[in-house]
């Protein structure tokens, strides 16, 4: 990615408006997934009412929308997990749901990445 490329990611980020877009809109939507911020990127683009390309706003529109349905079904095992937990008297906490996503939910995240494309 050029160093251009990578201002233009930066300011999107920090919610700067911008002149100039990125020659290579597939290399700057692969560094975005790659450091999982392409979900951000999206809503700041509209927030700074950026206009994206068709293709790579339909992929970060999809993105978005997969990891909202991903983080509603791990809130609802977490709940359920939660519940069990607690009908049989044992403290717990969840410190992060990330910690859970490789142990309880990696069929589910397979799924839904899986069938993305």
């Amino acid at each position: 990615m050029r160093e251009g490329d990578l201002r233009f990611v930066f300011s999107v980020l920090q919610g700067e408006k911008v002149k100039n877009n990125p020659l290579d809109w597939y290399s700057v939507l692969g560094f975005l997934e790659f450091h999982r911020v392409a979900v951000y990127f999206y809503r700041k683009a509209i927030e700074i009412g950026l206009e994206l390309p068709e293709r790579i706003a339909k992929i970060l529109f999809e993105l978005s929308s997969e990891q909202k349905l991903l983080c509603q079904k791990k809130n609802e095992y977490l709940h359920w997990i939660s519940a069990a937990l607690e009908r049989t008297k044992i403290n717990h906490a969840f410190l992060k749901g990330s910690v859970l996503q490789g142990a309880y939910f990696r069929q589910l995240t397979n799924e839904y990445f899986s069938c993305r494309r």
